[in-house]
């Protein structure tokens, strides 16, 4: 798995020490993170949960989602999604960065992320049968049954890297001993993705792809 590295203390960068106490408590009023601190919302049950300042990566996933929907997500809830290799973390980091910064008209942009890594605790349901190339649209759906039956997670076939498996946790308790890995450093040229530094250099993911 792989997240952006170093965390951006933005309120540091544009206010003085005496205006970061109030705008801390202006943040938390939309803030996932800092409501959950305080305990006026709960990004995920108490008994699914892992606690640490490394699991904040996973915890991300059910905080901040896509309301469009994803990988085994109708877009009501937040799903952790990770590769069980590097190859296909990598595969995976490129295409959605790729299709983030060509959404946003990125001219050229240079990405440092971390590469993760842990353990899987619990038992997940395996979908490697399903057509990969179908599996987007019919995902969600499945994703939504699984769910509220109470089922961890799910494996699956990836869609990006042949070969490749990946993990749609539903729940954050599915990850266990959460180390940082490696750090990768990913470019954005205007119309690709490639691979920087970290990893073996490889697969490059066109932003049509």
């Amino acid at each position: 798995m792989l997240h952006q590295l170093p965390p951006a203390q933005y309120l540091e960068r544009i206010a003085g020490n005496e205006d970061i106490a109030a705008l801390n408590v202006i943040e938390a009023l939309t803030d996932d993170w800092a409501r959950d601190d305080i305990g006026q919302i709960q990004v995920a049950p108490a008994n699914e949960r892992r606690y640490g300042e490394q699991f904040k990566p996973v915890l991300a996933a059910y905080a901040h989602w896509d309301t469009d929907g994803g990988t085994f997500s109708d877009g009501s809830y937040g799903v952790f999604c990770f590769a069980l290799n590097q190859n296909t973390a990598k595969a995976h980091a490129m295409h959605s960065l790729g299709i983030f910064f060509a959404a946003t008209n990125e001219v050229s942009a240079r990405v440092q992320l971390s590469l993760c890594s842990f353990k899987l605790a619990a038992e997940v349901v395996d979908l490697r049968t399903m057509d990969a190339s179908h599996q987007r649209s019919a995902s969600s759906e499945i994703g939504k049954r699984l769910r509220a039956a109470g089922v961890a997670g799910v494996l699956f076939r990836s869609p990006l890297h042949d070969g490749g498996e990946c993990v749609a946790a539903f729940k954050a308790n599915v990850i266990a001993d959460y180390v940082d890995a490696a750090n990768v450093e990913l470019i954005w040229n205007g119309d690709r993705v490639d691979l920087a530094t970290g990893m073996d250099s490889g697969n490059v993911c066109d932003r049509k792809t």
